[in-house]
């Protein structure tokens, strides 16, 4: 119940379309699962789990739905940029190094 709560609270917020929802949910499990709680003497989930105090620098860095631009395999053209607009919608838990973000375009 919490998190979904929390999921809705996301997409308010932000102002992200409501097709977003599984992406906020499981944007909200993760940060659910890397804060402390009060019903585990104030640790993480994470930190039940396996021992290892979770890094929250990912959490950090960027919001849910915030606009970033990222870079694009290649430009079309020598004078088009090769950066596009896109919006974080997640963290990429098991792809790349620790600060890799879902990226929506």
């Amino acid at each position: 119940m919490y998190v979904r709560n929390y999921a809705n609270r996301i997409l308010d917020r932000t102002g992200a379309p409501p097709t977003l929802w599984l992406l906020a949910l499981r944007y909200a499990c993760f940060v659910y699962n890397h804060t402390a709680v009060e019903s585990l003497g104030w640790k993480t989930p994470m930190f039940t789990l396996n021992g290892i105090t979770p890094d929250i620098s990912v959490l950090l860095r960027f919001a849910f739905y915030e606009k970033v631009f990222y870079k694009t395999e290649k430009p079309s053209f020598p004078s088009d940029s090769p950066e596009s607009l896109g919006y974080v919608v997640g963290i990429a838990e098991h792809v790349g190094h620790a600060m890799t973000y879902k990226i929506l375009n």
